[in-house]
């Protein structure tokens, strides 16, 4: 495995274990749920310009995935 994504994959299953912690640790889940949510979406608006939007063929999937994480 390439070490580029031997570490993305570490960084995201911490970033998994620090939100749901959070999540858990807080007071009102769904209020930091929702400001989890919101700072993720910040960073990826500011990562966008230098990663660019996803291929023509992802965005089926994309829909899909926040259709799914809406109802869930």
């Amino acid at each position: 495995m390439d070490s580029f994504v031997f570490a993305a994959v570490l960084f995201a299953a911490a970033c998994h274990a620090g939100w749901n912690a959070a999540i858990k640790g807080g007071f009102d889940t769904v209020s930091t749920t929702s400001l989890i949510a919101i700072g993720a979406g910040v960073v990826a608006l500011v990562l966008l310009p230098f990663a660019g939007l996803p291929l023509a063929p992802a965005w089926p999937w994309a829909i899909a995935s926040v259709i799914i994480h809406l109802l869930y």
